[in-house]
């Protein structure tokens, strides 16, 4: 498990790539979860959101 991937040399590059991290963990990154089923956190919720309003439709 590697604890950096970029060392960074501003106050400036440091705050860019905390703000892209939460893009990172959300949307990008599968987990391997069973209530996931493999997909990301964002898409769970999009799956779920659908799921939701089809129920209440029928």
């Amino acid at each position: 498990m590697a604890f950096r991937k970029k060392f960074c040399e501003s106050l400036a590059e440091l705050q860019q790539d905390l703000d892209e991290h939460p893009t990172f963990y959300n949307r990008d990154r599968a987990y391997k979860d069973y209530r996931t089923k493999s997909r990301t956190p964002y898409q769970a919720l999009l799956d779920g959101v659908k799921e939701t309003i089809q129920a209440e439709a029928a």
